[in-house]
């Protein structure tokens, strides 16, 4: 026991600076001098300062813990050895010794806790079995020494779904800001900023990371604000309500996701005591999956995947629904006595029953399929009767699975039949059906015999005929601009770019004379621009610059990159190709092997290309490939559908007349700008809620939201629009650099009584049926009907919609810090382009 004096200067302790004591008996811990404080923290763990000097301080004891392994035991013993009142535990601790020795802290008047979130029901139960104790939530990054805010738990019984994190200590300040450090309103999630005396002075030899976690104070000059990177929002009574870690904050399938949304949900089950949701990456795969880790109440032991995903879609749209549902005895704690993530079991061997009775395949077909089942979704005796989805499935999966079947059954499935025919069972019959049909795309394109020239694609003649049409087109242009942060090797990227030029025929490519004109070899040398004692403006000079280049089609290597020497630790690299080589599937393949690239040679791989998977044909045998295609029987079908569809009746195509402010002009141009609007996830979520609600996915909304919003401004009832595709359906073209984009025409009949959901499900049935059409090349449609040339306008439709809901591809070079530079648009393909995009904040 260690006893202080009634000074606050407890013996052999020498304080050097009296303002320490006067800011420790300030901050609102606890300030009895009647407590009896147990020190049992590791003296590297922060919370090693609140155990000291708050009792110490304020007149109180100190009763030191034996040394040893700190067990729920351990802990028991010396409470009741030292009378202790007042403890700090974490909340993994505190929840284990709530439902394993609730009775071991009944001498206790003050239990704080905190270092993650504490459960309701857990704060419930303690409150009614310690009632004269005081329970305290504490919240606090390291970086704000210990704590940050107090909430006292006495009247939790308002709360309904989470324990709030209360209000600021004194000497404290905290801020809710936005993703532009502007103040969030209340109930709106933010990132939790805090300032005050607390706070630390950085992290040392890390000057990079001080400086990206404590900015300048944007609200009060002179002073600086540390960024947590933990989410909350302010309630209506002043308190704060947190909301999990930004790292936490997940990108599943193109949905942004809080998990502590899903884990709050899941706690409203009666049988479910805690959660914890993570995301998890499979081994050989590309996209996260959602877990539930999950422990139940004593007793309850007979939950199923089934269960669990229907009491979840009660209040979650299907995208917050997880995967995977593994039921764990305990939750794995760190030596802190946090949850420790990383230590939590893979949930492929784990996943709970799916609650189907198991029924073997039965057939050759069920079990080549089970088969594939198994592989993708990592999952051993499934059901024939499983349900796709149930069970881990989802629609890039499916994406996925599709092209299984094509390469193990010849047999061509569309999107929408995985949907309706989800089981095993009920797949096996149509791919039976189906077997003998669709041969189209299941033989290997071929490779064409070498040539001096080769034909171009449809792609490839309906963009040399835009370009064509105006001098100095910049329009197909696709720049980017990235700063490089760190050591890097210029010769080692300058190899890597030139090995992907020697891998990809597409970038070696010009166009002469109407056909496709490819370099045996491009020598690539990086141009470096000393821009040391450049200005910022000349600095987006460079860059705009470079976005604007006029490509000549003919001559030049589609493909430049140019580096901006900053300094020796600093770099922009820019980069411009022509969409007559490229699209945008293309960029995620570019960035993942030019990293690879990089990876590799620095890391001295002496064929780096021989570690990338080889490529079977190259862009002049897709080229090919289609234009045979074009002449095929199999392709007629295709062609009548669009013709039927979209030839008018009266011979009149319905251009949309827009109330502009100047007249169109007599040629049309690539003038344009762009405007921006964010909205917040509260706003997202509604938007998601709704498209489930009524069975549609977010593109087939937000189309008809804008054919609404077309409609109201033209008046018009037939209203065109267009939307890009990858046009990626042969499985030989998923690892291609190339321009394989292909268009769809969006075509809608709206009558004036009209109510939304009734547009939408115009709209819902347009899409599908657009989707299962869309191997016809829109250039060759252009030509089919044959519409009389407006110059003015673009063909077909004058706007574009856009849903980017992809994960980006992750470009990391080794060593590298990298950032995207964002410039200003200056160039619009159509009269309106609306593009929609989800992304992380921050």
């Amino acid at each position: 026991m260690f006893t202080s004096g009634s000074t606050g200067n407890p013996k052999g302790v020498a304080i050097g600076h009296q303002s320490i004591v006067k800011l420790v008996r300030t901050t609102d811990y606890i300030n009895n001098p009647e407590s009896i404080f147990l020190q049992h923290s590791d003296y590297s763990f922060d919370a090693l300062t609140l155990e000291l000097w708050p009792p110490l301080l304020n007149g109180g004891q100190l009763a030191l813990m034996p040394r040893g392994d700190r067990t729920m035991e351990s802990l028991a013993k010396a409470i009741q050895k030292y009378n202790v009142n007042t403890i700090w535990i974490t909340a993994g601790l505190f929840h284990l010794m709530v439902d394993k020795g609730i009775e071991d802290l009944t001498s206790l008047r003050y239990l704080m806790s905190g270092g993650d979130t504490l459960s309701v029901t857990h704060v419930n139960k303690a409150l009614k079995a310690l009632p004269d104790c005081t329970i305290i939530n504490g919240y606090g990054p390291t970086e704000n020494t210990v704590f940050t805010t107090l909430c006292n738990l006495s009247k939790l019984d308002e709360i309904k779904y989470t324990v709030p994190i209360g209000y600021p200590i004194g000497n404290t300040k905290v801020y809710i800001l936005d993703e532009n450090l502007q103040l969030a309103p209340i109930g709106i999630p933010g990132e939790l900023c805090t300032s005050g005396k607390g706070l630390a002075l950085g992290y040392i030899n890390k000057p990079e990371l001080t400086a990206k976690k404590f900015i300048p104070h944007p609200f009060e000059k002179g002073e600086r604000l540390y960024r947590t990177g933990d989410m909350a929002r302010w309630l209506t009574d002043g308190s704060i309500e947190f909301l999990g870690r930004k790292d936490f904050q997940l990108k599943v399938r193109g949905y942004l996701i809080e998990t502590s949304e899903i884990e709050q949900a899941l706690l409203q089950h009666p049988d479910i005591k805690s959660v914890v949701v993570n995301g998890y990456k499979a081994e050989g795969t590309n996209h996260k999956e959602l877990v539930a880790y999950f422990v139940t109440h004593e007793g309850k032991d007979d939950l199923n995947v089934e269960q669990l995903q229907s009491f979840l879609a009660k209040s979650q749209p299907q995208y917050m629904i997880p995967a995977y549902f593994v039921k764990l005895d305990v939750f794995p704690l760190t030596n802190r006595g946090k949850v420790n993530r990383k230590a939590l079991p893979a949930p492929e061997m784990n996943n709970l029953a799916s609650g189907v009775s198991y029924i073997a395949p039965r057939t050759v077909t069920e079990q080549k399929l089970a088969a594939l089942w198994e592989e993708l979704l990592h999952l051993e005796t499934i059901s024939i009767k499983d349900n796709f989805f149930n069970i881990g499935g989802h629609s890039l999966r499916a994406l996925k699975l599709i092209s299984l079947i094509k390469k193990e059954f010849s047999a061509d499935i569309d999107l929408r039949q995985v949907f309706t025919k989800p089981t095993i069972e009920t797949l096996a019959i149509l791919i039976e059906q189906r077997m003998v049909e669709d041969q189209i795309l299941l033989e290997p394109i071929p490779n064409v015999e070498l040539q001096e020239n080769y034909a171009l694609s449809n792609a490839q003649r309906r963009l040399l005929v835009l370009n064509q049409l105006e001098e100095k087109q910049i329009a197909y242009n696709i720049p980017a601009a990235i700063r490089l942060k760190g050591n890097l090797n210029q010769q080692t990227l300058e190899k890597s770019i030139n090995l992907l030029f020697e891998r990809h025929e597409s970038l070696r490519t010009n166009l002469v004379d109407e056909r496709q004109v490819i370099r045996p070899t491009v020598n690539f040398t990086l141009e470096i621009k000393d821009c040391r004692n450049a200005t910022q403006d000349a600095i987006q000079e460079y860059i705009q610059t470079n976005s604007n280049y006029a490509f000549d089609l003919k001559k030049d290597v589609l493909l430049r990159f140019q580096l901006l020497e900053m300094d020796s630790e600093e770099h922009i690299l820019l980069c411009n190709i022509h969409h007559i080589i490229f699209d945008g599937w293309s960029l995620g393949i570019l960035i993942k092997e030019l990293s690879h690239l990089y990876t590799v040679i620095s890391n001295g791989v002496a064929e780096p290309l021989n570690t990338l998977p080889p490529l079977p044909i190259q862009y002049k045998d897709f080229a090919a490939w289609q234009n045979n295609l074009l002449v095929s029987e199999e392709i007629s079908s295709l062609k009548k559908y669009w013709l039927d569809k979209l030839l008018p009746a009266d011979g009149q195509w319905p251009t949309l007349e827009f109330p502009t402010d100047y007249q169109r002009p007599l040629l049309k141009t690539s003038n344009g700008t762009n405007y921006k609007k964010v909205f917040d996830l509260s706003t997202l979520k509604k938007i998601q809620g709704v498209a489930q609600s009524q069975d549609v996915t977010l593109f087939m909304l937000l189309t008809a939201i804008v054919k609404t919003l077309l409609y109201k401004y033209t008046g018009q009832k037939d209203i065109i629009i267009g939307t890009p595709t990858a046009g990626r359906h042969h499985p030989d073209l998923h690892h291609q650099i190339g321009c394989y984009l292909n268009t769809l025409v969006l075509k809608t009949q709206i009558e004036t009584n009209d109510s939304f959901t009734e547009l939408l499900k115009k709209v819902k049935q347009t899409s599908l049926e657009a989707f299962e059409h869309e191997l016809y090349p829109f250039d060759q449609l252009v030509e089919e009907l044959d519409l009389p040339r407006d110059t003015s306008r673009s063909a077909v439709f004058d706007v574009m919609i856009m849903v980017q809901n992809t994960e980006a591809a992750d470009f990391r070079l080794e060593g590298l810090e990298m950032t995207s530079i964002k410039s200003k648009s200056v160039v619009s393909k159509f009269d309106i382009t609306f593009s929609f995009e989800e992304v992380l904040n921050g």
